[in-house]
């Protein structure tokens, strides 16, 4: 595989309902892969967003 070198944006939110989570990451391959977090941060959701993902949990299954 060719050296490379690549710059990736992830988000996630768990069931914590605390926030979303952002993170950017530098990703370099030589003969492994290493990374590095250039960037983080949580989001924290508004009191009204944490009802409404609560609210829906009741509709599934």
């Amino acid at each position: 595989m060719i050296n490379s070198t690549k710059y990736v944006i992830g988000v996630m939110s768990g069931t914590s309902l605390d926030g979303i989570d952002i993170v950017y990451v530098k990703i370099n391959y030589t003969e492994n892969y290493s990374f590095e977090i250039l960037n983080a941060a949580t989001i924290p959701y508004s009191n009204e967003w944490k009802l409404k993902l609560k609210e829906g949990f009741s509709f599934i299954g």
